[in-house]
């Protein structure tokens, strides 16, 4: 064989063994995003996250985001920090995702999962994108362990809707809905009539008398029109117990999902 060939079929082997080298300038363009990031990777392999990952308020993994660089949620932001990858969500970043993609960047786009077995289809699938399944694996495994420390001293069978802004509530086929019954609460929002998500007027919660009244924490102040109906006055009339969960534990579907099982556990 020809010292030519040679060169050309080690040149294809570097070229195969550099396509497949793990990415190690990640950027995570969205607050779910970066938390799945965060907590898979290292920081020397995230290049930069979303102006929400350092936001306690908003950010579970607010602690591990700070002093990582940010990037803007526009195309030509995601561009300049020089990404070899990026974990975008599937919505509200769809259109900056088609232009990166066309730059010739790899992106990842991550699902809307609406249970908790596609919340680890997610995870695994992104870990195996980044190529670090056995982190993905043991996050799995961390939150289904959390989850089963939670159960045990859990609702036990005590009655319960979650109530957020414009009367939204999460039905027993949704990830809130899986979480209050792996606590053990029955959740209402399924006697009346909302399976995923919806909607319940005041009248309808207090017709309903439920034993707890799930609240996103720092989304029970009447700052908006929206969140006003969180502490309408009529609601006082409710002997419900006020259980507390932080918003940052389930904003997100991923690891957090524990800490929303811990806050309503708690007596």
């Amino acid at each position: 064989m020809s010292k030519f060939v040679l060169s050309l079929l080690l040149a294809a082997v570097l070229s195969g063994t550099a396509q497949a080298a793990p990415p190690q300038r990640v950027i995570s363009t969205n607050l779910c995003a970066d938390q799945l990031v965060l907590g898979l990777l290292p920081r020397d392999r995230i290049a930069a996250v979303s102006p929400l990952a350092a936001d306690p308020s908003l950010s579970a993994a607010a602690s591990t985001a700070r002093g990582l660089p940010v990037v803007m949620p526009s195309a030509e932001d995601v561009i300049r920090h020089r990404p070899d990858l990026v974990v975008a969500g599937s919505f509200r970043e769809r259109k900056a995702a088609e232009i990166v993609a066309r730059q010739g960047i790899a992106v990842h786009r991550l699902p809307a999962p609406d249970s908790l077995a596609a919340t680890h289809a997610m995870i695994r699938a992104l870990a195996a994108r980044l190529e670090v399944p056995e982190a993905g694996d043991a996050m799995i495994a961390d939150l289904t362990r959390q989850l089963a420390d939670a159960q045990a001293s859990g609702g036990m069978g005590r009655t319960a809707l979650v109530w957020r802004p414009n009367g939204y509530t999460s039905g027993p086929q949704s990830i809130s809905g899986e979480i209050l019954a792996a606590v053990g609460f029955r959740n209402l929002a399924g006697d009346l009539g909302v399976s995923r998500s919806g909607t319940l007027s005041v009248e309808a919660v207090l017709a309903a008398k439920p034993d707890v009244l799930v609240l996103d924490e720092h989304m029970n102040q009447a700052t908006s029109r929206a969140q006003a109906l969180v502490v309408h006055p009529a609601l006082a009339a409710l002997a419900a117990e006020r259980r507390r969960v932080p918003t940052a534990a389930w904003i997100c579907a991923g690891p957090s999902l524990a800490d929303a099982a811990r806050a309503l556990a708690a007596s």
